[in-house]
């Protein structure tokens, strides 16, 4: 206990001098609030206060410092991640995917000086779902490794929903300035533009975002999985999460604004996901019917009733000919049989989305 007391009073000395803006972290408010009679007898002998509530206004101007950064901003960037430390059995955080996710290990290997492992630590941090994460990975921005700077970019961009409004605009002007700086434009433009959106802004174009016609729907990349954001409710939901038939990743080689395939007048769209091999799988999201998967297994079984034997290793979607034609999508198979010549075959369905029913119309 007496050394919890230490530590508390050390931390309160060095972030008072170096890394104010870390206070403006609403969960660190609360956690410094629950042990209050602790924190105050370690803190007795000190003329200020451990931590003093702040006010919108004093959250802004802690933030802008933040964003000027400075010959300190190594040494800010240390004690945020040593101010994250969790309390004794809360250093383990449930993840999107239902993992547990270890912030205490991570977060110290956050301080290593090989870049390796600082970078394994940040992708083990990329599935917490802890608030205080932006925060750390604004920090990172700054950090000498490419690959961190890009996955710590990725990972504000994933955690709109948690960034307080008041702050936003702190976050969007230093992703420009580490696009500015390193070139990296794509994960910083993917980031940027949900962070517009979350504040009702104008979004700037970003290959990694899809936009629906209507303007009330877009689709991103979370954790390899396509993420539906409604933009009037600022809302988001990983689509095809808890299903078993999901083959391949989304954005492994599709680029979302070119290759998710919007309905032009319904509020529909189709989903490629890749494998290395091709496009093995379909995601069909209608609003108000929810989310169908269309893997090639089942356009496989669909070919092998008409006697094709095929050779499943050569069977994948053809993503060039993902198309609507009305209210039924338009989904073929590329594949080559086992025997005879090795010549390709095209195999054409249609998926109806009000019947939810797949149909093999040609083989050719």
């Amino acid at each position: 206990m007496l050394i919890n007391i230490c530590v508390v009073t050390f931390l309160k000395i060095s972030m008072h001098t170096y890394c104010r803006p870390i206070f403006t972290c609403r969960a660190w408010h609360s956690f410094l609030l629950k042990p209050l009679p602790l924190l105050l007898l370690a803190c007795a002998s000190f003329a200020t206060p451990l931590v003093a509530a702040l006010s919108p206004a004093q959250s802004e101007s802690l933030f802008q410092e933040m964003l000027r950064g400075g010959s300190n901003s190594q040494k800010a960037s240390n004690l945020a991640l040593a101010a994250l430390s969790l309390p004794e059995g809360k250093n383990v955080a449930t993840s999107p995917r239902g993992d547990g996710v270890d912030l205490k290990a991570n977060l110290a290997k956050l301080q290593s000086k090989d870049a390796d492992e600082r970078l394994e630590a940040l992708r083990g941090l990329e599935y917490s779902l802890d608030p205080r994460i932006p925060a750390v990975m604004l920090e990172l921005l700054n950090d000498v490794g490419d690959s961190i700077r890009r996955v710590a970019a990725h990972g504000i961009g994933s955690r709109w929903w948690q960034i307080p409004k008041n702050q936003v605009e702190v976050y969007i002007v230093r992703l420009k300035q580490a696009a500015a700086r390193s070139g990296e434009l794509g994960e910083c433009s993917r980031s940027i533009a949900l962070l517009q959106q979350a504040i009702g802004k104008r979004m700037e174009p970003s290959d990694a975002i899809s936009l629906s016609p209507n303007g009330r729907w877009l689709i991103y990349d979370r954790l390899g999985l396509p993420c539906l954001v409604d933009v009037q409710s600022k809302s988001e939901e990983l689509l095809g999460f808890d299903s078993s038939e999901l083959e391949g990743r989304f954005g492994l080689f599709a680029v979302p604004a070119k290759d998710v395939k919007w309905h032009p007048t319904k509020e529909s769209v189709a989903i490629p996901l890749d494998t290395r091999r091709g496009t093995a799988c379909v995601v069909v999201w209608t609003h108000d019917s929810g989310t169908h998967v269309i893997n090639r297994v089942k356009l496989i079984e669909l070919v092998q009733k008409r006697n094709f034997k095929l050779k499943d290793v050569t069977a994948f979607i053809s993503e060039a000919d993902l198309k609507w034609r009305g209210e039924k999508l338009l989904i073929s198979l590329v594949f080559s049989t086992e025997f005879g010549e090795s010549s390709e075959h095209l195999a054409t369905a249609f998926f109806d989305v009000a019947s939810g029913s797949l149909v093999l119309e040609s083989v050719k």
